[in-house]
């Protein structure tokens, strides 16, 4: 599950320990990117379908902290309920999908979406969206997003501009973002299993991974008070499109 190629199962094991504290780290720090950072990065160390299935449960547990503990998810359900149940079919599609792509496309798709992560981050557009389409345009980046979300674990870009454009308070913000996100956390899960990415020893594997994340995401909060969070941020953007760049130049050249 953790074996990589040239290195000792010990050294293998700290390395992609170090991966998880690093990526959620970054998750800490700025609130975001702790699933994009460990597939760019993992992704060039290991086969993608086994860095998917490694996400699945840090991916699970940190969503459904943010959803209790921010005391909004009765309020996002009944908000946002077209797109969390988009977002869960478009998640188990992709998840379905995923598990039938070749290594090399895979990495390929990884990589797309990491650079458009960083874009569109580094762009961060200003978007208002009027009441009344919100729940057709939701459906619509709903379904389109869990797609992605279920090939990559990754659904950041499209989900925080949609967010963004309703105008919610931070309060809101992160309680909405923590019950979408939840709600394709399960069929990804699910999925993964069912496609037989996520078995027994995937999910040893990925239990374990909760370690290094929990003190990933504790490091990443103290920092935040030492650093200067936009600096950080653009750095950390502009070194995950080079980490993008090469999962694709990796794929086409697989």
């Amino acid at each position: 599950m953790i074996a990589i190629a040239g290195l000792s199962p010990a050294i293998g094991l700290l390395v992609v320990a170090t991966i998880l504290v690093v990526a959620a780290a970054v998750k800490g720090t700025l609130g975001l990117g702790m699933p994009v950072f460990s597939v760019s990065l993992l992704g060039g160390l290991l086969d993608p379908h086994a860095v998917l299935a490694l996400m699945v449960v840090p991916v699970l547990a940190s969503n459904l902290w943010q959803a209790l503990q921010s005391g909004y998810w009765r309020t996002a359900c009944r908000r946002f309920w077209p797109m969390i149940v988009c977002f869960a079919i478009g998640t188990a599609i992709g998840g379905y999908w995923m598990a039938r792509i070749d290594p090399a496309r895979l990495l390929t798709i990884l990589g797309v979406i990491a650079i458009a992560f960083a874009l569109v981050n580094l762009i961060k557009p200003d978007l208002r969206l009027a009441a009344r389409h919100r729940n057709w345009v939701g459906a619509v980046v709903g379904g389109s997003t869990g797609v992605v979300n279920g090939l990559s674990t990754v659904n950041g870009p499209p989900l925080l501009m949609y967010l963004v454009a309703c105008g919610l308070d931070r309060e809101e913000f992160v309680g909405a973002y923590g019950v979408i996100a939840l709600a394709g956390a399960v069929p990804l899960a699910a999925t993964y299993a069912y496609t037989g990415v996520f078995g027994a020893t995937e999910a040893y594997w990925s239990t374990l991974a909760l370690l290094p994340v929990f003190a990933g995401l504790w490091l990443g909060r103290r920092l935040r008070r030492h650093i200067q969070p936009e600096v950080f941020r653009r750095v950390l953007l502009v070194l995950l499109m080079l980490l993008g760049a090469n999962l694709i130049r990796r794929g086409l050249y697989a």
